[in-house]
């Protein structure tokens, strides 16, 4: 078999081989049972011939572990709980056929929504795509209110969300301090501060991370390239290109956590700089994800979505204290440090208070 380091990402051995175990751990059903016996060992050397080709190109960064772990993270996700009232209201008001179809797909069996199958390698970066169910990824917000604690007055559905958390990566992979509001502390470096808006640092820092150079809408064309320049240097891009170009193998560049990024002709800087980026934030999302999922009691939390850097849990009310205490100071990072969330109503966006 001529396999490749991309075999694994891209047709998923890994991914089916754990959601075999995924579906029948509960049962003491091992994948050798469910698998056919003139299939088994093709199968077996198909995967391990897959694993074997990653190992030996990971160098010392072993992301297949890394992998591994979001993708039985992602398919132990269990189903959302749909409040019937508020979803038949908004099939009815919903004058969007597109926002229609999307919320046609919630309607739910027993009360809840079908779960979200999620893609992990059908985008150069990671970012997740919906492969299968209902897609959460592109419901508005304003439809949020389908949804409810499968508890009910005595749950609260939740949003577990990381503050600005593609542009605090870039500046802590540069070892180097952040503010707890990145927005305010780039404004503070320019000599109108007063003048402006917060809101609009933060167009200019999505522009620079996601290599826009149109100007800022709102203010002069003076304005608007002084911010756009300061906000570079603030995150010192020209570094970061050097970090996100390296090639490996002549096939590909890496993310942060060793990802293969398969951009390996690219050759504009922006790209480069924001796939390291947006690649990088996915997987260290989903690491901190998976760790509050082995962390909760899994009695009184059920995980039900991701949203690129938000997730969508329902929590027992006898359990907000605790699960506050484990969230609140943020996701450590061995080598980065801190990185603070913020905790939401999911259906509201009201932030939470105990």
């Amino acid at each position: 078999m001529n396999t490749n380091i991309f075999t694994l990402y891209n047709i998923n051995y890994l991914e089916k081989y754990n959601k075999f175990i995924c579906m029948f751990k509960d049962y003491n059903i091992s994948v050798k049972d469910v698998i056919p016996d003139h299939l088994e060992s093709k199968y077996e050397e198909d995967l391990s011939l897959c694993i074997e080709e990653l190992k030996s190109e990971d160098d010392d960064y072993n992301f297949h572990k890394v992998y591994e772990n979001h993708v039985l993270f992602l398919n132990n996700l269990k189903p959302a709980k749909i409040n019937m009232l508020a979803y038949k209201a908004f099939l009815e008001i919903e004058k969007n056929e597109v926002v229609k179809s999307n919320l046609l797909a919630f309607k739910p069996f027993k009360g809840f929504a079908n779960i979200v199958r999620y893609n992990l390698s059908n985008t150069v970066t990671g970012r997740l795509t919906v492969n299968q169910g209902p897609n959460i990824l592109t419901l508005p917000n304003r439809c949020r209110k389908i949804f409810e604690s499968r508890w009910g007055n005595n749950g609260s559905l939740l949003s577990v969300d990381f503050k600005n958390l593609e542009p605090r990566f870039v500046k802590k992979i540069l070892g180097e301090n952040v503010e707890n509001d990145i927005y305010n502390e780039i404004l503070n470096m320019l000599d109108f501060k007063e003048e402006i808006d917060r809101s609009l640092i933060k167009k200019a820092v999505i522009s620079v991370m996601y290599g826009k150079s149109t100007p800022i809408e709102g203010i002069s064309l003076k304005r608007s390239e002084i911010i756009l320049q300061t906000t570079k240097d603030y995150f010192n891009l020209h570094k970061i290109y050097e970090i996100a170009n390296v090639k490996y193998f002549e096939k590909y560049r890496r993310n942060y956590f060793g990802r293969p990024i398969l951009n390996y002709n690219e050759e504009k800087s922006n790209k480069i700089i924001n796939n390291f980026i947006q690649s990088s934030a996915v997987d260290l999302a989903m690491i901190y994800f998976n760790q509050l999922t082995n962390t909760f009691d899994e009695n009184l939390v059920k995980p039900c979505f991701v949203i690129h850097d938000a997730f969508i849990v329902d929590v027992h009310n006898d359990y907000l204290n605790a699960f506050c205490e484990i969230t609140c100071n943020g996701y450590d990072d061995d080598k980065l440090g801190n990185f603070p969330i913020e905790i939401t109503h999911f259906t509201t966006g009201d932030k939470l208070s105990v």
